[in-house]
C-alpha cells in the first residue's frame, strides 16, 4: 500500500463554486489588513471631517452575497429601509447640514453567514473613506460627519 484516505468525487461546477467562496473570503481578510480600511463593529462611532456640501456613500457586500439587509438613517431621516446588500454597489447622496451630521447604519439581519458585513465607501470630493461594518442583528454603527 502506498497511500490511504478517502476520495470524494464532486461535480466540477460545485467545486468551482466552493473555490470562488474561498477566494472571496480571502479577499475580505486581505481588505481587513488594509491600513486605509476602518473596521467598525456593533455600537462603534466614527467621526470624519467633511469638506463637501454633499455626502455620497456607496454600500455593498464585498464578499459572498448572503442576504444581509441594512437600513440607513441620516440626521433622523430614514433613507434606506431593509435593503439587501449585493455585490453591486448601492449609492446614496445627501445634502449635509452645517455642523455635525449623523449617519446610522443598522443591520436588519445577519443573512446566511453570521454577522452582517457590509463594505462602505464615503466620498468627499477627492477623499474616500473605506469602512467595513461587522454588525449583529438590530445593532448599528454611527458615523459623524463634521461639516
Amino acid at each position: 500500500m502506498c497511500a490511504s484516505g478517502t476520495i470524494i468525487i464532486s461535480e466540477k461546477a460545485k467545486l468551482e463554486k466552493q473555490i470562488a467562496k474561498v477566494q472571496k473570503i480571502q479577499e475580505i481578510i486581505t481588505k481587513r489588513n488594509d491600513i486605509h480600511l476602518t473596521v467598525l463593529k456593533s455600537g462603534d462611532e466614527h467621526s470624519i471631517e467633511w469638506t463637501n456640501k454633499k455626502f455620497k456613500m456607496q454600500m455593498w457586500d464585498s464578499a459572498i452575497e448572503d442576504n444581509d439587509k441594512m437600513s440607513v438613517i441620516i440626521n433622523g431621516e430614514k433613507i434606506l429601509s431593509n435593503h439587501p446588500m449585493q455585490n453591486k454597489k448601492k449609492s446614496i447622496t445627501y445634502k449635509l447640514l452645517e455642523g455635525v451630521n449623523t449617519v446610522q447604519i443598522i443591520a436588519e439581519n445577519e443573512g446566511e453567514i453570521v454577522n452582517n458585513t457590509t463594505r462602505i465607501e464615503l466620498i468627499d470630493k477627492d477623499n474616500k473613506h473605506a469602512i467595513l461594518s461587522e454588525l449583529q442583528v438590530g445593532k448599528k454603527i454611527t458615523l459623524k460627519l463634521i461639516h
